[in-house]
């Protein structure tokens, strides 16, 4: 394998690892502990951590404040370890995934957040009913828990909207997060997707699926002909008999007796059938099994997905941010129902991801494209050159179709065990490539190969989702100027 990348000198470099693996707390520790650049910030650290304990006994409103402080001293020590990780080549700066100290809990904050739903109110109709408020949501927790998604739209609207280079992005994200990237997330945590019915989500899953197919694997169940696989769920569902004795094997279902079970013995018996056929036996006798699952697992989720009611109650919240939610209601209503889809119910996994993955990268897109739009940008998928996650039984294998992906700018998007993250993913024409994590990592990289390896690098930082223990789940979009 190559294992090299040119540097920014002239001579060529071996690139500092082969295979990334999660480090160990203690090798973590001995790097700093050998480092004397981490005095200072280690310091700083104890010291606010211990002034917030005390503020947060005898002087209770200046406790928010030592918190962050705290926060950000620690924050100070990631980039010595870091260039020790990712190399001296490839680490080109810090940053912070939280606000910085001066644009927390200001009225000023709050007004630029404001300003952001005013301007949404002039918003097409039919984008302004693509989300609702989230009444469960508790935005006033992101200034400690990180702006990730904030963040990223605000890289976007600086590189694309205002032109700023990277190497100004780089240094002012090694800052903290600006007024504008606060706002923007406190805006985007309020808003959800509004819930689709089941037939759209399963068009919606066909579609992705025949957008993606030239990167599935082949042989794979993604490699699947949608149209086969649609026009045979369709004809299902015209026989009213036939969709109630598949609900009885739904009801009854085990591993071994599954829809996709009974509707592959029946094509077995088809085959043996004389006379004429009608369209739909005609269809299942000539269909595939893994055209079959797909059937099957749609059947499923038409059969086993259910609404509900929501009966969270809207949260209390301080100050401003109860002013701010009441604000974002006006717009966009509150969300009254949430679809509930449960893993358990499905007996193909994989058709439970394709369904899930494709909710998920196009409700994070929905929401981020309704703040973007008063910049006049956009997200845009990008099936077609990189396909999906849930195609991969690795992040690896996915991330290797980052290379065909055109020069632009990229919001990325994937899952831990602790929930969703967002980074940014530039690619320029001359062949560099820069990863900006907001947790505290801004890479460089100058051959594909390298790109592939520095992403994991970064993903192994952050644990599995408990749902997925070999993927992180990743989902790219690429920002345009909105047409």
């Amino acid at each position: 394998m190559n294992n090299r990348v040119e540097s920014s000198g002239s001579n060529p470099q071996v690139f500092p690892f082969e295979d990334p693996k999660k480090p160990t707390w203690l090798s973590k520790k001995i790097t700093l502990l050998t480092s004397s650049e981490s005095i200072d910030p280690f310091l700083r650290g104890v010291g606010y951590t211990l002034a917030s304990k005390f503020a947060s006994v005898f002087v209770p409103s200046k406790a928010p404040m030592f918190r962050i402080k705290a926060t950000m001293a620690w924050e100070d020590l990631r980039p010595i370890w870091a260039k020790h990780y990712f190399g001296e080549d490839h680490y080109e700066g810090t940053a912070k995934n939280i606000a910085k100290v001066d644009v927390l809990e200001t009225e000023a904050d709050f007004n630029e957040a404001i300003s952001i739903l005013q301007r949404m109110q002039a918003l097409p109709e039919e984008l302004i009913q693509q989300v609702e408020v989230d009444p469960s949501v508790m935005p006033n927790k992101m200034s400690t828990m990180g702006i990730c998604a904030g963040i990223q739209l605000d890289i976007a609207r600086r590189y694309l909207g205002k032109g700023k280079d990277i190497d100004q992005i780089i240094r002012t994200g090694e800052e903290g997060a600006s007024k504008k990237a606060a706002a923007s997330q406190a805006v985007f945590e309020l808003l959800n997707p509004v819930e689709e019915d089941r037939a759209l989500v399963i068009g919606r899953t066909l579609e992705a699926i025949k957008r993606g197919r030239d990167k599935a694997e082949p042989g794979s169940i993604y490699s699947v002909d949608s149209d086969i696989v649609t026009n045979l769920f369709d004809e299902c569902n015209k026989d009213p008999n036939l969709i109630k004795e598949l609900r009885q094997v739904f009801d009854k279902r085990s591993q071994t007796k599954t829809i996709a079970s009974h509707l592959k013995n029946k094509k077995e018996l088809l085959k043996k059938k004389t006379g004429s056929l009608t369209e739909f036996e005609a269809l299942l006798r000539n269909s595939s099994d893994e055209e079959i699952e797909w059937v099957g697992g749609f059947l499923e989720h038409q059969f086993g997905s259910q609404k509900y009611k929501e009966n969270e109650r809207l949260r209390n919240l301080p100050g401003f941010w109860s002013a701010l939610r009441n604000a974002a209601i006006e717009i966009f209503g509150l969300r009254e129902s949430q679809e509930e889809l449960a893993f358990g119910r499905f007996t193909n996994i994989e058709v439970a991801h394709a369904i899930v993955g494709e909710r998920y990268s196009r409700g994070y897109r929905t929401r981020a494209n309704v703040v973007l739009a008063v910049t006049g940008l956009e997200l845009k998928e990008v099936d077609r050159k990189v396909g999906f996650y849930f195609q991969h039984s690795n992040d690896r294998d996915f991330l290797k179709n980052f290379k065909d992906l055109e020069p632009g700018i990229y919001g990325i998007i994937f899952e831990t065990d602790e929930g969703g993250h967002a980074i940014t993913f530039i690619k320029e024409a001359d062949g560099t490539d820069w990863i900006l994590d907001p947790n505290g990592m801004q890479l460089k990289s100058n051959d594909p190969e390298s790109t592939t390896l520095l992403f994991q690098k970064v993903l192994s930082l952050y644990d599995y989702p408990l749902h997925d223990p070999n993927r992180h789940e990743i989902v790219v979009s690429r920002v345009v100027k909105r047409s």
